[in-house]
């Protein structure tokens, strides 16, 4: 998510895809990093949590 609230998508260091919503990127990034997701070990591994 760009600091103008836009949302690129890559695979292999290539850009597949931009979603200009801003409020695509927020909510796509609470799946994975909000305290109460669905994959709380997922989270602590993508945030470098020790817990």
């Amino acid at each position: 998510v760009s600091e103008n609230q836009q949302s690129e998508f890559f695979f292999n260091g290539k850009s597949i895809g931009k979603i200009t919503d801003q409020t695509f990127g927020k909510s796509f990034l609470r799946i994975w990093l909000d305290e109460n997701c669905s994959y709380p070990k997922v989270r602590d591994k993508l945030i470098g949590s020790n817990k």
